[in-house]
């Protein structure tokens, strides 16, 4: 492809853009010439990537909230652009992710499951409902959400998770299914393992070497490979597809291997 900078003249939001994948996806997408704007609970870390994709030539923008709260988005967008302070968003990347404690279904809090729908499926429903009307008038717009294997193949101890993330295919083909030549395309990229914080946090070294082991690639994903799938599908050279699942896992789950 001879345009790297083909998102030139885009505004992308990007949720989870603190760290790990929705870090590595936001600076993506600068280099790539959209104008970027970092959501995330903790103002610092935004703050700090701002400041890194500035100084790199890249345009962005740090921006506090709450994803499961969507008044933020209601007040960027509101006047459908015609207010001097509101931003026009044709891509979205939901990378936000909440997760409940590791066990049993029954052994989980109500909290917990309101927590994992909230962030991973209600905010992602909220977000493009709010979104699709400025993408459709300006006959452009891209949704991608980051979804898991665990949906597709199922896990013990990770109902909730499983359950949420699931609910991202529906909305996706959904989406592109009832905007039928609109401009609008919709994705949802689902992982395997993908070593951040997050994952070295809540998945034990024993957990890990397991899943290696299953992993045709025979190792774990980092964010740049996520962040390089990402920029595929906003590219040109995707422009024939529609409301996609791709895996972005090493081939775990892809069947029986020797």
């Amino acid at each position: 492809m001879s345009d790297t900078r083909f998102l030139s003249g885009h505004t992308a939001l990007v949720t989870g853009a603190g760290r790990g994948i929705g870090l590595a996806i936001a600076k993506e997408l600068a280099t790539l010439g959209a104008r970027v704007l970092l959501v995330g609970r903790k103002l610092e870390p935004l703050l700090a990537l701002e400041s890194d994709i500035k100084s790199n030539g890249g345009l962005a923008k740090a921006i506090a909230a709450d994803v499961c709260e969507t008044r933020w988005l209601e007040c960027l967008i509101e006047n459908n652009g015609n207010n001097k302070n509101s931003e026009s968003i044709d891509i979205l990347v939901h990378s936000a992710a909440s997760f409940a404690s590791f066990g049993p279904l029954e052994q989980c809090s109500n909290e917990e499951i309101t927590s994992v729908i909230d962030t991973n499926l209600i905010a992602a429903l909220r977000m493009s409902a709010l979104l699709l009307p400025g993408m459709k008038a300006r006959n452009y717009g891209m949704l991608l959400f980051l979804g898991s294997q665990v949906a597709s193949l199922g896990a013990a101890n990770q109902v909730i998770y499983a359950s949420a993330k699931a609910g991202l295919s529906g909305l996706v083909k959904s989406i592109v299914a009832e905007n039928t030549h609109s401009g609008v395309n919709a994705h949802l990229i689902e992982l395997g393992l993908i070593d951040t914080e997050r994952t070295q946090e809540s998945v034990s070294e024993k957990a890990r070497t397991r899943l290696v082991k299953k992993t045709p690639a025979g190792r774990i994903g980092e964010p740049k490979d996520v962040a390089a799938a990402v920029r595929y599908l906003l590219s040109p050279d995707s422009s024939f597809l529609r409301g996609i699942t791709l895996p972005v896992s090493g081939g775990i789950g892809i069947g029986i291997t020797s």
